[in-house]
C-alpha cells in the first residue's frame, strides 16, 4: 500500500511541476494589452479554427474506433 502512495505521490508532484507551474507562470504573465494584440492577429483566427478542427476530427476517429473494438470485443 505504501508503494502506490508513493507512486501517486510522484505522478502528482511531476503533473505539478511539468504542467500546473508552467501554465500558472504563463497565466501570469500575460497582460490585457497582450491578449488583445494577440486576439486581433490575422493568424489567430486561422489558428483556432484548425485547433477545433483537429480536436474534433480526432474525438470522432477515436470514438468510430471505440466502437468498433467494443463491437468486435462483445461478439
Amino acid at each position: 500500500m505504501m508503494r502506490i502512495k508513493t507512486v501517486n505521490f510522484i505522478i502528482a508532484a511531476f503533473f505539478i511541476v511539468f504542467l500546473v507551474l508552467p501554465l500558472c507562470s504563463m497565466l501570469h504573465r500575460i497582460t490585457a494589452e497582450g491578449f488583445l494584440s494577440l486576439v486581433k492577429m490575422p493568424q489567430f483566427k486561422s489558428a483556432v479554427k484548425n485547433t477545433i478542427v483537429t480536436s474534433l476530427t480526432a474525438t470522432a476517429i477515436s470514438v468510430i474506433i471505440a466502437f468498433l473494438a467494443a463491437d468486435v470485443t462483445i461478439k
